[in-house]
């Protein structure tokens, strides 16, 4: 394998690891440049020394806010500014140079090892040439896209400095205007070019389509065995374990006459599980991008490695948390079942939903620094239409609109904490028969349709914000989408009672027949309309597919379409699962009570499957809305429309051994308590 002894580090590249370049050296000056032309103009003719640094880097300016005649400050920044410009191009020239020599050493290479074999699954190379020539390969991919990146941070920052400039003090770029053109021809850096090639050579040995080269290239192959991976294998055994059991207590265990479905923390439950999926779901979705070379952290605003943590550690953590829950509910289901029993009267049985429930609350709030990004993306999405609106509190907002049973169960499961209900007599506190006090009618009527409401007026305010900054119509387009949940929203909470189907035995129904029908049938038309809206704007906007083209591109042989990077199959199945699940989504946003139009028995049997299944519709629109996003830039959140490469992050170290000695004595002392239980 030819020896690479580069990472750059020759060039002395800087650590790209904020995802924006340093702007110190540039702030100061400006300001100072500033101050010499509100002053009288003058000022010395020489340029201050910027700081020693290891490579050019462009630098952005904190401009003054003052309006200024250019003088001959305004004409010292723009030769600083043009140096800089100058020094990353010539550094990138290098970067380009040092590529093309490796380029070309690894493909002599390879074709003077055996000249007589056409593609790489030919006889005349060994397997283990096959993993050489791959590694090769991808060694010389992954330095073209170290050069991009180096590209697309540079090129963002400079569009930043001439905006910032245009607005406050646009009279010094009134002669740089003028080479803008130019400008541009000398950043194209050719880089593209050189991937092109690596591509091509992939394509020409493997018999492989140019997107399936590219997603090869791409990925990034786990270590073959670490501590994470004995830890990802134990805690996966034992999730299972625990399930089979959980289920075997549920359908075949004697229920001794208590039925735990319908008790009031049967919130706590669905609310803690959705939770869980939503881990683990996150994690694979982050692991998958990661393999394809999406860097999900970049498009999400999280531009150091601290700010978050790999896909794998997500599905260790939510692995650990799905452990935490079926143990928490299997004791639960024991001390409910032998209430008057030794363990039922010496354990309270909501203790263990309590326990639970602080693991999740831990879980999502620490540690601090990682939960730093998140949290304030949910804050400014709460704050719209003041808050900022990027890629990021997109994805926050709709995911909020898919979150409302999990939030409905959230604020049940609070108020029964909170009331105190959580003391009384539980068989008296069921659901079928009132719930307690958080079935009041002030809870039913005002808090639990504000949590169907509020997420979906937040997405509208964004598209509204995003339509003025931009001015793009496809913002109405989505507007009007949320408009219409809302609407349907709306009538169902609201007037539900004329939803509801007409019964022999209830007079009130029988007046107004033809007119409560007519708005039956007009709630059912909005209903599916606005169903058939979101599905068609998720799978040819979010998704940016042509559902025709994509299945015609599979069955003609199973090649990716062009600018994809998961498998066709892929795309084909979610297609279908959104257009289904999408219509148990709308239909979760009405709030079940005794006037359901469903009926209230079959609404709160399906309550915790509708929460569960949109979990895991948002999840694989999220997976693939973010690969769209990182191809096409569609929500034109970035200035340009390269993505650069993510993050390179130590795998942290664990202690398997301390965690197993702790289950084993939880699965010990699980297992005392089942002996003692009936």
């Amino acid at each position: 394998m030819v020896q690479f002894s580069l990472s750059f580090s020759n060039l002395k590249i800087p650590k790209h690891q904020s995802g924006y370049l340093d702007y110190a050296g540039l702030k100061s000056f400006m300001v100072e440049c500033a101050k010499c032309d509100i002053e009288d103009g003058g000022g010395d003719d020489e340029d201050p020394q910027p700081g020693q640094v290891d490579a050019p880097e462009m630098q952005v300016p904190l401009i003054d806010r003052t309006q200024v005649q250019t003088g001959e400050g305004g004409r010292r920044w723009i030769r600083r500014f043009r140096e800089e410009v100058r020094k990353v191009t010539d550094y990138h020239e290098g970067m380009q140079n040092l590529i093309s020599e490796k380029k070309v050493e690894v493909f002599a290479k390879w074709r003077d090892r055996d000249s007589n074999v056409g593609d790489i699954g030919g006889g005349g190379m060994t397997r283990e040439d096959k993993r050489e020539w791959r590694r090769d390969m991808r060694m010389v991919y992954r330095l073209c896209d170290e050069a991009l990146s180096f590209k697309a941070l540079n090129e963002t920052a400079i569009i930043k400095v001439k905006k910032k400039c245009r607005k406050y003090h646009r009279g010094w770029l009134d002669g740089y205007e003028k080479e803008e053109e130019e400008e541009e021809d000398t950043r194209g850096w050719g880089t593209k070019g050189s991937i092109d090639e690596v591509v091509e050579e992939w394509c020409n040995r493997t018999g492989d389509s140019q997107q399936q080269a590219v997603n090869e290239l791409r990925s990034i192959p786990l270590p073959p065995s670490s501590s994470l991976s004995v830890l990802l294998g134990f805690r996966s055994g034992l999730l299972l374990t625990l399930l089979l059991w959980l289920v075997w207590d549920l359908l075949f265990d004697d229920p001794n006459g208590v039925d735990v479905l319908d008790s009031p923390t049967t919130w706590g439950w669905s609310f803690s599980l959705c939770a869980i999926m939503v881990q683990l779901g996150y994690g694979v979705c982050k692991s998958q991008w990661s393999i394809r070379g999406i860097n999900a952290d970049y498009l999400l605003g999280f531009h150091r490695p601290r700010d978050t943590d790999a896909g794998r550690v997500i599905i260790a953590r939510g692995l650990g948390m799905g452990v935490g829950w079926n143990v928490g509910f299997l004791m639960f289901l024991k001390i409910r079942r032998d209430a008057a029993g030794v363990i039922g009267r010496t354990i309270p049985a909501y203790a263990c939903q309590v326990l639970v429930l602080l693991m999740i609350a831990w879980h999502t709030f620490f540690p601090i620094r990682k939960r730093r990004g998140i949290l304030k993306g949910v804050w400014e999405t709460v704050k719209t239409p003041w808050g900022r609106v990027t890629f990021r509190e997109n994805l926050i907002a709709d995911g909020l609109t898919s979150a409302v049973k999990v939030n409905t169960a959230l604020a049940y499961t609070l108020c029964y904490y909170i009331t105190g209900d959580f003391l009384l007599d539980q068989d008296k506190l069921s659901i079928s028969k009132g719930g307690g006090s958080c079935k009041n009618a002030t809870w039913t009527t005002v808090v639990i349709p504000l949590i169907s409401m509020m997420p979906l007026l937040w997405r509208l305010g964004q598209c509204a914000k995003r339509y003025r900054d931009t001015g793009e119509r496809a913002h109405v387009g989505n507007a009007g989408k949320y408009t219409a949940a809302f609407s349907v929203v709306v009538f169902g909470v609201f007037h539900d009672q004329w939803l509801k189907s007409p019964s022999g035995e209830d007079d009130d129904f029988r007046e107004d027949l033809e007119t409560r029908a007519a708005f039956r049938y007009v709630w059912i038309a909005f209903f599916i309309g606005a169903t058939l809206y979101q599905f068609w704007w998720d799978v040819f906007m979010d998704w940016g597919l042509r559902p025709f083209g994509l299945f015609e591109g599979w069955l003609d042989g199973g090649k990716p379409r062009p600018q994809r990077l998961f498998s066709p199959k892929i795309y084909v199945a979610f297609i279908p699962l959104d257009l289904l699940l999408r219509f148990l989504w709308t239909l979760s946003l009405i709030p079940y009570n005794s006037s359901s139009p469903f009926g209230l028995e079959l609404s709160r049997a399906l309550d915790p499957f509708l929460a569960v299944a949109e979990v895991v519709r948002r999840l694989c629109w999220a997976l693939v809305r973010v690969e769209n996003e990182h191809l096409t830039n569609t929500s034109k959140y970035r200035r340009v429309n390269y993505v650069p490469g993510e993050h390179k992050r130590e795998e942290e170290k664990r202690n398997v051994f301390i965690e197993v000695m702790g289950v084993v004595a939880v699965v010990g002392s699980v297992t005392l308590i089942a002996y003692f239980t009936p």
